[in-house]
């Protein structure tokens, strides 16, 4: 159930206590509309607290709470009822309610996750594989619990010696990521899957990434709304399979078989660099068109050349 909590517990800034062990690790954007009576399976684990909470978010809280209404509809760029709305969320911060983050966003992506239809097993495969990109907790598990907020990645809203906010939590997301790969054990493929909005990665730093993570960018071509169901199934997919590879995913055929993996191809991880990260493309069986959306590749990875087909 939705509490009330303190939110005072001292946090490291080096070393976050929420990270777990893994090998694979999926990342998806959250949604820009929030569930106030979202609710998760009973008997799931425990809600969890989000790794920046005492640390990094604050200064990017502090700046949100200081914005006026009119802050907020300009440069969220929202309608008068929205931008009252989020003045008022954020000037009563301390009084909202928390819920866990999976069941708490609600769009598309989080329809097909569908944190609410999973067992107590599959909700503890989510929370060990999946991580959701944050412009205002920066990065967060499906338990971690939040506030009902509006902060998306691309406001622009300079923190500290940051100019934007995906700047800001650069410094702090990839190396959270990189913890959790480096308590996996030794030797295992560590794989970094991105199913995020360009936006979204964009708070995540390809050149900090550890040598031994390999980047995966999985891209869903057509309409922004089939994508984004897509991103979210295949969150799905890789928990109820329990994958643990880059290859575990090319199975994913959405919820009435309406995807088709189509291809894997090699791109540089960024301009310049002589490592790689990997493209898969599933293509959209019977329709999908062009002009939609897709998930993010590292930056200059698309455009750099040297493709090599796998």
């Amino acid at each position: 159930a939705a509490h009330r909590a303190p939110h005072s517990a001292p946090r490291s800034p080096r070393t976050p206590p929420c990270q777990q062990p893994a090998m694979l690790l999926l990342l998806l954007s959250p949604a820009k509309t929030i569930n106030a009576g979202a609710k998760v399976v009973a008997g799931a684990p425990k809600p969890t607290v989000p790794c920046f909470l005492s640390g990094a978010m604050r200064p990017v809280l502090h700046k949100a709470r200081g914005l006026s209404q009119a802050d907020i509809k300009a440069s969220m760029g929202v309608s008068a009822p929205l931008a009252a709305l989020n003045f008022e969320r954020y000037r009563d911060w301390e009084a909202l309610d928390e819920l866990p983050a999976a069941a708490a966003f609600d769009g598309p992506a989080y329809k097909h996750l569908s944190a609410g239809g999973m067992s107590k097993e599959q909700i503890s495969e989510c929370q060990r594989k999946v991580r959701i990109l944050s412009g205002l907790y920066g990065l967060l598990r499906p338990l971690d619990e939040i506030r009902p907020y509006r902060l998306e990645m691309g406001t622009k809203l300079p923190v500290g010696s940051k100019p934007t906010l995906a700047k800001y939590w650069q410094q702090h997301v990839s190396p959270a990521l990189n913890e959790a790969f480096a308590a996996a054990p030794a030797g295992e493929p560590k794989v970094l899957v991105n199913t995020a909005s360009k936006e979204y990665f964009d708070a995540v730093d390809v050149k900090a990434l550890a040598e031994d993570v390999q980047l995966l960018t999985i891209k869903f071509p057509g309409p922004a709304v089939y994508a984004k169901q897509a991103r979210g199934g295949i969150c799905r997919y890789a928990v109820e399979t329990k994958a643990t590879t880059a290859e575990d995913l090319q199975g994913f055929k959405g919820q009435e078989g309406e995807w088709s993996f189509a291809g894997a191809e090699e791109t540089p991880l960024f301009k310049g660099s002589d490592r790689t990260q990997v493209e898969y493309t599933f293509t959209r069986v019977g329709g999908g068109g062009s002009g939609g959306e897709k998930a993010s590749g590292a930056k200059g990875g698309a455009k750099s050349g040297g493709k090599r087909k796998r």
